[in-house]
């Protein structure tokens, strides 16, 4: 009886960890958006970026972005 108990806390403590982790600071649409405002302000067309990777910044909290444009320089 005790083991069931106890093994149902530590399903129930994980999963509360994992949601947590998971929607813990915002979501990811969030970070889209606000990301596009700040591309919207900075009046960068959106057809110039050759690639975008979007990364989870678990230390940190929310999202990372790295962006490629096509009129960079550095690009090759």
């Amino acid at each position: 009886m005790k083991i069931k108990i106890i093994i149902s806390l530590v399903v129930l403590v994980g999963l509360a960890i994992l949601a947590i982790v998971t929607i813990y600071p915002g979501s990811q649409e969030d970070a889209e958006v606000k990301f596009a405002e700040y591309l919207n302000k900075q009046g960068v067309d959106d057809n110039k970026i050759s690639s975008k990777k979007i990364i989870k910044d678990y230390k940190n909290g929310g999202y990372g972005f790295i962006v490629t444009f096509e009129d960079d320089p550095a690009y090759s």
